[in-house]
């Protein structure tokens, strides 16, 4: 293992907003480490439990999806019954991606190392998968990345997680176009606090995370919030909880519109004789509110000022007007 993948010197990738303008599209994603040597290898697919746990997660469908230590992503679908639905892409270094052939179309797809485990723990190069796609009915642009980061958990792996980060940010930077919107899922083997996880969401806005392992699963995009059910799938037979949200591309939810204000009750300006002691009218607030009395429309409206003056001074109060 050599520092191949370090950025040391070089210029962070410049990331850019999704682009906000046109038509609302909510688009679904699904992260969803399979731990395929054990539910597969071992326990072969304990009847379909993956592809029977994304199927029950798909109302409404998945568009976008990215599985880690994956072998076979037809046999997944297949599972869900959805293989007709999906165009899948089967990377090297066990992770697979898929989308939805009747909302999108395929503009470039590919995959790059970006990462290396660390002696201690070694399993190989670390690589993210990316796809680029335009939605059928509204022409919105996505770039979608799936990951699976280096070990051991929270180290970074050889060179890192600052140039990790980095490394995945210039893949968006090189395949993805301004105004895209950014999607980046995975098993990242990197937590909340990790060098990788804080560098990105310098960078990007983290969606969802999951709970294994303290949280290496993650969802990231550029795309500004409303984000909208996010949350564990279950496992499925895994040792990781499958996550999802919906990522809402397009023009941002109007503000609610202010309270409309109610009028009160129309109080007659002929309310009688009374003798009124009126010093209460001059407290901060003392008319603030007309209770319909006699002495509120007397002290409060008078234009005998001299009067209230009178009053004042009278309490204790000289030069109060």
């Amino acid at each position: 293992a050599g520092q191949w993948c370090a950025s040391a010197g070089a210029p962070v990738p410049e990331i850019w907003a999704a682009d906000a303008s046109g038509p609302v599209l909510p688009v679904k994603v699904l992260s969803y480490n399979l731990f395929w040597w054990n539910l597969f290898g071992i326990q072969d697919g304990l009847h379909g439990m993956a592809g029977k746990l994304i199927a029950g997660h798909g109302d409404p469908p998945f568009d976008l999806m990215g599985f880690q230590e994956c072998e076979d992503p037809h046999r997944v679908l297949v599972d869900a019954g959805l293989d007709k639905d999906y165009e899948t892409f089967q990377g090297e270094h066990s992770i697979c991606m898929a989308f939805r052939r009747s909302e999108w179309n395929l503009l470039s797809s590919g995959q790059a190392d970006v990462a290396e485990d660390l002696p201690s723990q070694y399993f190989g190069k670390r690589a993210a998968q990316w796809m680029r796609l335009r939605h059928h009915q509204t022409g919105k642009l996505v770039l979608f990345m799936n990951h699976h980061g280096p070990l051991p958990v929270n180290s970074g792996g050889v060179c890192g997680g600052v140039p990790t980060a980095h490394n995945l940010m210039k893949l968006m930077a090189t395949h993805g176009h301004p105004g895209d919107a950014l999607i980046l899922v995975g098993d990242f083997n990197q937590g909340p606090q990790s060098e990788t996880v804080l560098e990105l969401q310098k960078h990007l806005s983290k969606v969802f995370a999951g709970v294994a392992m303290g949280g290496i699963d993650n969802i990231f995009t550029n795309v500004r919030a409303p984000y909208s059910a996010a949350q564990n799938c279950g496992n499925g037979g895994s040792d990781h909880q499958a996550i999802s949200a919906i990522v809402q591309l397009g023009a941002q939810a109007a503000p609610p519109a202010p309270p409309k204000l109610v009028p009160g009750p129309v109080l007659p300006n002929d309310r009688g004789a009374c003798s009124c002691q009126c010093v209460w009218a001059f407290i901060p607030g003392g008319c603030r509110a007309d209770d319909g009395s006699c002495c509120w429309l007397q002290c409060c409206r008078s234009s005998s000022t001299h009067v209230l003056e009178l009053e004042l001074a009278l309490a204790g109060f000289p030069n109060s007007i």
